[in-house]
């Protein structure tokens, strides 16, 4: 069976432009490394916010979640058709989430309402 992150970087969700990530449990943030600092803010308001989630990811058999935080508009629109600014799918068994950049603290508070949907 292939890994959750081997899928990802072979899927439509993965960009060379993404050469950095975050690992911390059940989150995978993906960005450029010239968004460091955006990607951190994005890291630190994910953890306080969906630490649930990552305290139930301790058994490798459950969901992971990547972030994907795009650098503009343009990256972001060749993997997702979407007018918004947040887009969250499905990847098997895990979730990609898409950020259109640059970076902005409401886009967490967008990114929990399209995770409820789920």
């Amino acid at each position: 069976m292939e890994s959750s992150t081997s899928q990802l970087l072979q899927s439509r969700y993965f960009s060379p432009l993404f050469n950095t990530a975050i690992f911390d449990g059940g989150f995978r943030v993906y960005f450029s490394q010239n968004q460091e600092t955006e990607a951190l803010k994005l890291y630190l308001q994910l953890q306080n916010k969906f630490k649930s989630i990552d305290e139930s990811n301790k058994d490798r058999s459950q969901r992971v979640v990547f972030v994907m935080l795009y650098p503009n508009e343009e990256a972001y629109s060749r993997v997702f058709d979407s007018g918004s600014d947040t887009c969250v799918e499905a990847m098997g068994d895990d979730i990609v989430i898409g950020l259109k950049g640059p970076y902005r603290e409401d886009l967490v508070g967008s990114l929990d309402m399209k995770l409820s949907e789920l």
